[in-house]
């Protein structure tokens, strides 16, 4: 074998290597980490399951080029690309991540044809290898946006068109304008350098490059009479951060957000005031390129300088247009948007590192009498490996041990709402009502997706409720949670602790959804009940100083019937007559039924303390009305008969029970609250 073909099947060879690592990093325990799932990966998600189903996204649209979502208009290819797999796999968050992962791969694959061509071959392996353990890409790629397509689509384009494959180059550049919305100003800027400095080969096979000029105008055309309609634009006017602004302060904006993006502490260091990408386009320990690849990107640029080809110059043109466009953004820079630079900064390192190798290749090599060069170019070499060792482990263990943890607590990842709105389609017939809130109107989507909602059903109810087809999904209600104690009955909610807490209505919380940690995170299922026009008074005294005033069975007006399968919700009126020294729990039964064989089995309880944990007896004032929310689950083979609520207190520290007084009866531990008939 010669040297060349030697060179070849060993460079075939680490791709191939390097393909697996990818492939690995990207898809292992990709159905949990992330453990939750981000707001876009539930709409493209869920709009690729109703296409898969019915041929149309949620809103009805018969094969949409650009996808409604929350009325932003994101083209549609990641949609179309996550079809198959939702078709095969059913709809869950493996299915919407997976089409992320293959992208993130091909990406790796193409990246070496990319570099290959202004640095090199060897360039080209160690540059794809760069990008497949990138801390910056490894984690785009294992989410289920069309993000990554910004990185795909335009490399694939000047790969092809490097090959001289240009129709094949026009047709790629058109689809990938149905990536992700940037592309639509990069490509057309990376395009234009193309012809610029490669425009004596385009003249000599003019008619090829004008038919994939005409290909990329037709696919194109679309995409830009679309972004100039009102429907189209409305992202645009969301996020340009200098929409509002305008003379110098516009342009002041501009050039600090372009920046922004060669700022060595966005690169490489994470940058915790900035939260809205804090944990989800990126590491927590690790920014998003290595401090190994520094010293590597620099010594590429000062050759690039020294040395410079018109193929490396493309390259630097490329570099440098990257931010244009993506810095109008209002969260300038950001780490998804940054992907227009894909492969530019991990070729300059590869480059860098290749002729760094060769020059200490020849420095250790060298006579006795330059010692100093050879001990010199050994120790700089090992120092640079064990920081690279030392950073791909420290990437790796945040990536698969410390993200699962830290990443469950950033709201925007949604964690445990597949549990929550399990148990909410689950429990919602028990009650008068179901209501989600976590994301205002956009928690629909959540409850679409993991509910796995009929798409033809959502359909029917858009083309029913119209703009305010969000405020209800099916059985559950879709909204602030702050509303419904002025509504009949008694509902189920899912929500985050704060806005639970903030509720003024009786509440109780019945589940709280544990972080992989095991400490309980913000999101909580609880139940809200209205204050009733009428309750019964009782006068009970509990150890002679807590008096349980009167009560209410809350039911809504629609359907008041007590059954199997169905909810009690139980409100209890206390009052103190002194200065209560000791906290007690509240205890609820539902025993029966009465006058038969099984008139004392314990069907059903609720133990908690007063107010929902939030007015404990000791913060009683004498006098005042303490509302406390019980709720009790009818088990379904509770047999039909009359039961007994019997309410009871006790030491929470102790255990023992207050002693219970109703009028002339005799001292007990409990009280017989009221007899219900389970129909």
């Amino acid at each position: 074998m010669t040297t060349a073909g030697k060179e070849q099947y060993l460079s075939k060879l680490a791709l191939i290597v390097i393909l697996l690592i990818a492939f690995a990093l990207r898809v292992y325990n990709l159905q949990t980490n992330p453990g939750g799932l981000f707001i876009d990966e539930a709409a493209r998600g869920y709009d690729a399951y109703s296409i898969s189903r019915t041929g149309a996204d949620m809103f009805g649209q018969r094969w949409p080029l650009f996808a409604r979502g929350f009325d932003d208009y994101t083209p549609a290819l990641y949609i179309y690309l996550t079809v198959p797999f939702v078709w095969v796999l059913d709809l869950s968050r493996l299915s919407v991540r997976l089409p992320s992962a293959f992208i993130g791969l091909l990406t790796v694959a193409v990246s070496y044809q990319a570099i290959r061509r202004p640095f090199g071959r060897t360039a080209g392996v160690v540059g794809a290898a760069l990008l497949a353990i990138s801390p910056w890409y490894v984690l785009l790629s294992r989410i289920g946006t069309e993000w990554n397509l910004l990185a795909l689509g335009p490399m694939l384009t000047i790969v092809l068109a490097y090959r001289g494959w240009l129709a094949a180059a026009g047709l790629a550049g058109g689809i990938s304008l149905y990536g992700y919305a940037p592309v639509k100003a990069f490509l057309l800027l990376l395009l234009a350098g193309f012809v610029l400095f490669y425009w004596r080969q385009l003249l000599r096979r003019w008619r090829v490059a004008l038919l994939a000029a005409l290909i990329l105008a037709v696919l194109a055309l679309p995409v830009y009479i679309f972004s100039a309609t009102a429907q189209g634009s409305i992202r645009f006017q969301e996020i340009a951060s200098f929409y509002n602004a305008g003379g110098q302060d516009a342009a002041m904006l501009f050039v600090k957000n372009y920046m922004a993006y060669f700022n060595p502490g966005f690169l490489f260091i994470t940058d915790a005031s900035q939260p809205n990408i804090f944990f989800i386009q990126r590491l927590k320990n690790v920014g998003l390129l290595y401090w190994f690849e520094l010293p590597l990107i620099l010594f590429g640029l000062y050759c690039l300088f020294k040395r410079g080809k018109r193929e490396q110059y493309f390259w630097l043109y490329w570099l440098l247009i990257a931010p244009l466009g993506i810095n109008l953004h209002i969260h300038s820079p950001k780490p998804a948007l940054w992907l227009t630079a894909t492969p530019t900064l991990h070729g300059l390192a590869a480059a860098g590192g290749v002729l760094l190798f060769e020059g200490w290749r020849r420095g250790i090599s060298a006579q006795s009498k330059f010692a100093f060069q050879r001990s010199f170019s050994a120790a700089a070499l090992i120092t640079l490996v064990i920081i690279a060792v030392f950073n791909i482990s420290a990437m790796i263990n945040d990536l698969f041990t410390q993200f699962p943890l830290y990443s469950a607590r950033v709201a925007d990842w949604g964690y445990a709402l597949d549990q929550g709105v399990e148990d909410l389609a689950r429990l919602q017939p028990a009650f008068d009502d179901a209501t989600l809130d976590t994301f205002g109107s956009i928690s629909g989507i959540y409850y679409a997706f993991y509910s796995r909602f009929p798409p033809q059903q959502r359909r029917q109810e858009v083309a029913q409720h119209g703009e305010n087809a969000w405020q209800r999904v099916g059985p559950v209600r879709i909204g602030d949670v702050q509303t419904l104690g002025g509504q009949s009955g008694c509902h189920l909610i899912l929500t985050q602790q704060e806005k639970r807490q903030n509720i003024a209505a009786p509440s109780v919380l019945l589940k709280t959804y544990l972080l992989p940690n095991g400490e309980p995170g913000s999101l909580q299922l609880g139940a809200v009940a209205s204050l009733p026009e009428t309750v019964e008074s009782v006068q009970v005294v509990f150890g002679e100083q807590i008096l349980l005033d009167s009560f209410a069975v809350v039911s809504s007006q629609t359907n008041p019937l007590i059954g199997p399968n169905r909810a009690i919700c139980l409100l209890l009126n206390w009052q103190s007559a002194g200065n209560l020294a000791a906290d007690y729990t509240v205890f609820v039964h539902l025993v029966g039924p009465v006058n038969s064989v099984s008139g004392s089995t314990l069907w059903a309880q609720h133990d908690g303390r007063p107010g929902d944990g939030r007015r404990p007896p000791t913060s009683w004032q004498p006098g005042e009305v303490v509302p406390d929310l019980h709720v009790l689950l009818i088990p379904a083979d509770a047999p039909v008969g009359r039961y007994q609520l019997k309410v009871g207190l006790y030491n929470g520290a102790t255990g023992q029970r207050l002693s219970v007084k109703s009028g002339d009866s005799n001292l007990t531990d409990q009280v017989v609250l009221i007899e219900l008939d389970i129909k």
